[in-house]
């Protein structure tokens, strides 16, 4: 399900069902969103960027490790330490995993596009499964 406050996109829920809630956001906002949500999943290419987020109640912080986050494309991955050093936080690994596990945009704030130096695909909230799936879809579709 998709969330919506005045300021924008508030959450993401799953499982995804492209009805949309929230009493502040306009109807035009919300169709806009799910028809943006229902067209990544159809077709190859499309971006959720144009989606307006509402980043309120978060950290300082955690905004700027998401919108260093939504600046990677589909298609492409960035290791924990490499986002946090984009977003000017060197050697805030552990912290950006952190701010991973608590997103509530997923998909949208795409932290399945996030993953270890080490190697693997690591951890995703809904599941190795849904990262997997997600990340294959984006490499194949592009």
């Amino acid at each position: 399900m998709l969330e919506f406050s005045a300021a924008g996109l508030y959450a993401v829920r799953f499982p995804l069902r492209f009805r949309a809630s929230g009493s502040h956001a306009s109807d035009a906002v919300c169709s806009r969103a799910a028809r943006l949500f229902r067209d990544y999943f159809r077709r190859p290419g499309v971006s959720l960027n144009p989606i307006r987020v509402d980043y309120s109640g978060l950290t300082p912080f955690q905004k700027k490790i998401y919108v260093s986050l939504r600046k990677v494309r589909a298609g492409q991955t960035v290791t924990y330490g490499e986002l946090a050093r984009r977003a000017g936080f060197p050697g805030a690994a552990r912290a950006v995993g952190s701010a991973m596990r608590e997103n509530r945009l997923p998909i949208v704030i795409p932290c399945h596009r996030v993953v270890p130096a080490t190697g693997g695909i690591g951890h995703y909230a809904a599941g190795k499964s849904r990262k997997r799936f997600l990340l294959m879809r984006e490499k194949t579709l592009r």
